[in-house]
């Protein structure tokens, strides 16, 4: 599956340990640039809350996530 985060593509395998490292590379990724995750857009669908679930549940099918992130600045 594609993981898109600050318009930037890392590919990870469609496989339940990669749950974690989905927000693992989140983490990684928003570190010090001032953005927080405000919800995951999954194959088209927008994920607000209780997004470890919506993705275990459907890890084997998901081609693409997106990060849509919020600015932590006011």
């Amino acid at each position: 599956m594609r993981v898109i985060i600050l318009n930037q593509g890392y590919e990870l395998a469609n496989h339940p340990s990669s749950v974690g490292e989905v927000f693992s590379l989140i983490d990684e990724k928003l570190k010090d640039t001032g953005y927080t995750l405000a919800a995951l857009t999954v194959d088209g669908v927008q994920v607000y809350t209780d997004y470890a679930l919506y993705l275990s549940q459907r890890i084997a099918e998901i081609q693409e996530i997106k990060v849509e992130v919020k600015s932590l600045r006011r």
